[in-house]
């Protein structure tokens, strides 16, 4: 990953935070004699003392769930606010024009879940985001329906052994560049350009 020192961020909870705000992660593993396999998925985070763990689930007979049954090294990216920087936002505009981005990748190696821990990793993501009498709810889903749609899934584990973070914000320009590039993101006002001021504001 490309860090230069004035990108490069190191503080671990500002980067497993990114993770939280922004789960859906990138898994990539190599393949070899092939194209490396990259699947979306939706992590969940979790801290045991020093330790940080990522869960996941995958269907099963596909091309990644193959590949981490010869492999056990993975990067999961995860990409947050990110937005184009017009040179002509700058207090001196002869320069390149750049992308501003917030991305942390997790390094670590991977296993395959038993059913129970799969099942559980399941209700655990289901409710973080589905109310206890929501309809979407996991106790309101039918056990049958359970079962069967577990057969096609397994359930990943990551222990993540290295956490490397780019938070991207223009901290190589001045004081007054950087206002400025705020305050023109607030007026293009897409919502990545919304989301990337306020990162900016926040961490330079």
């Amino acid at each position: 990953m490309y860090k230069p020192p004035h990108f490069t961020e190191t503080n671990r909870r500002k980067l497993i935070t990114l993770i939280e705000e922004y789960p859906l992660g990138t898994l990539m593993i190599p393949v070899q004699d092939d194209y490396p396999e990259a699947t979306h998925l939706p992590f969940m985070i979790h801290e045991d003392g020093e330790h940080l763990i990522l869960r996941a689930h995958i269907m099963k007979g596909t091309g990644h769930h193959t590949a981490l049954t010869h492999s056990e090294k993975v990067r999961v990216v995860f990409q947050g606010p990110q937005a184009y920087i017009s040179a002509s936002w700058y207090t001196q505009p002869q320069q390149a024009s750049t992308w501003n981005y917030m991305t942390v990748h997790a390094m670590g190696t991977v296993q395959l879940l038993k059913d129970e821990d799969t099942l559980k990793s399941i209700h655990d993501l289901t409710n973080q985001y589905e109310p206890s009498e929501a309809a979407g709810a996991f106790q309101n889903i039918p056990d049958a329906y359970i079962r069967e749609h577990l057969k096609a899934i397994v359930g990943i584990e990551i222990l993540v052994h290295q956490l490397e973070g780019v938070f991207k914000l223009s901290q190589n320009k001045n004081e007054a560049t950087r206002a400025h590039i705020i305050e023109s993101l607030r007026q293009r006002n897409h919502l990545q350009d919304r989301l990337l001021a306020d990162a900016m504001e926040k961490h330079v």
